[in-house]
């Protein structure tokens, strides 16, 4: 078993989060263009998809983070457009680039929330009518629907058309066709997912399991057994069976990492990182880089967490707080806000982790715009 010094291990990680690349990638110093975009989604492999929008919506803020300024269109284009993405549950809601379609066809199939289930059962024949309107008139939103019902979910009180909408989302029966002003417009998946994604075989739950740890592996660079299970969100139990396999199997290596009480897996020949990662930075609370917390904290040695629920006396750092990425290292935390009215950036509050705080305010004032 190798062992990798703690900077070694946060240097793969970033080189595999797609922050070693320089900004102007590929476009040779222009605005990032599409094969950018491409670029970063094939190191992350998700976008997570969240309904905040304190700064920007949390799919475009990864992006961002590692080309820049860009043209937040572009993520659209690419999914609704150019139908590269898609939307499905992965690390929660995400957008999961269209050839993964085949690894997720067994979560379509095997999917069952208890509280979406309600709405068969107390709405008997509801759920059938719903997607016969979709088959019908869609792409339809659930205000299209004939009768969406009075808000009345578990979940952040979502009508009953919602819920069925959500219901025939979960088993694949339909899918998100596209969105305006963020409002899901559902069709039937055969309208505009490609054909040979329809056509592919579902996998075993073991298949595809295997597949999106050999995937968060890559993403992650370096990962133990729970940082590699919680980037699909993976059970545990399934996924260290799987692992000790994959390892046996000369498909990942075991890795002792500086500081780490369990050992990490990493793909074969991952155990030389580049030399420097040079990245100015904030990362968003739903970046794939700070998803799992704990990780967060083992490797840059940041106790995060996001506060947005949290009643405003007893926040520590603020409302909706970034990290701030300097070459290797979480330096600083700022809790930012977009006023969109007056366009502005809003530094509500900037807090320096104290490793070099003279070198790191010039550093983040400079990267916020002064």
């Amino acid at each position: 078993m190798a062992d990798l010094s703690l900077s070694e291990a946060r240097r793969i990680a970033l080189a595999a989060q797609g922050f070693s690349t320089p900004r102007n990638g590929a476009s040779g110093g222009q605005p990032p263009g599409l094969d950018d975009l491409r670029r970063v989604i094939s190191h992350l492999n998700l976008l997570q998809i969240d309904t905040v929008n304190v700064l920007a919506r949390a799919h475009y803020m990864p992006v961002y983070s590692r080309l820049g300024p860009y043209e937040i269109r572009l993520i659209d284009d690419l999914a609704y457009v150019h139908r590269e993405l898609f939307e499905y549950w992965a690390h929660a809601a995400s957008f999961i680039p269209m050839r993964l379609y085949p690894v997720l066809k067994h979560r379509m199939v095997t999917r069952r929330e208890k509280w979406l289930e309600k709405v068969r059962t107390e709405y008997p024949g509801f759920v059938e009518r719903v997607l016969d309107q979709v088959r019908e008139r869609g792409p339809i939103s659930v205000s299209d629907l004939e009768d969406s019902g009075g808000r009345t979910g578990p979940w952040w009180g979502l009508s009953r058309g919602k819920m069925a909408l959500e219901w025939h989302f979960d088993r694949g029966a339909i899918g998100v066709h596209s969105r305006r002003n963020f409002t899901r417009y559902y069709d039937l998946p055969e309208r505009f997912v490609p054909q040979e994604q329809l056509d592919a075989a579902v996998l075993t739950e073991e298949e595809a399991n295997r597949e999106m740890l050999l995937l968060s592996a890559r993403s992650h660079g370096v990962g133990t057994e729970t940082d590699l299970a919680d980037y699909f969100r993976i059970k545990t139990g399934p996924a260290r069976k799987l692992l000790k396999a994959m390892v046996a199997d000369g498909e990942l290596e075991m890795v002792r990492v500086e500081g780490w009480d369990a050992p990490a897996f990493v793909l074969p020949g991952t155990d030389v990182p580049p030399q420097r990662v040079e990245a100015r930075s904030v990362v968003s609370p739903f970046d794939s880089l700070i998803w799992e917390r704990d990780r967060t904290e083992r490797l840059f040695g940041m106790r995060y967490r996001i506060e947005i629920y949290v009643p405003a006396p007893k926040r520590q750092f603020g409302y909706y707080v970034f990290p701030f990425l300097m070459d290797e290292e979480l330096v600083a935390r700022v809790d930012l806000k977009a006023d969109r009215q007056g366009k502005r950036l809003l530094v509500q509050a900037a807090h320096l982790e104290a490793r070099n705080p003279q070198r790191d305010a010039v550093a983040v004032a400079a990267a916020l715009g002064g």
